[in-house]
């Protein structure tokens, strides 16, 4: 996973779907990001290269949301494939943050 910080967004480059196996990872590393960088105000996840989210992806991206609201930051998930947005609406996290293709 890369990222990028251009003003005071933050950008995740997702390189492996996030699922039980990957999670983890990703939480640590996005945490030590966003804990050195406070200056931020936007995290955007980029899903360019996701194919697959399952359950505990999903847990993951709502315990993001709910972590990074409490600093008064906005999420955003970006370049997300037709089915990923499906389910994230069937799933409602499209009430939560901004999704798009």
């Amino acid at each position: 996973m890369n990222y990028k910080i251009q003003e005071k967004q933050l950008t995740f480059y997702l390189a492996q779907n996030p699922t039980a196996t990957t999670v983890n990872t990703f939480l640590q590393y996005m945490y030590q990001i966003l804990d050195s960088k406070n200056q931020v105000n936007e995290v955007v996840i980029d899903f360019d290269e996701v194919q697959y989210i399952d359950s505990t992806g999903i847990t993951f991206l709502i315990g993001l949301y709910r972590h990074l609201t409490k600093d008064n930051k906005k999420m955003k998930i970006t370049n997300a494939k037709k089915e990923i947005m499906d389910l994230f609406e069937i799933v409602n996290l499209t009430e939560l943050f901004q999704v798009n293709k």
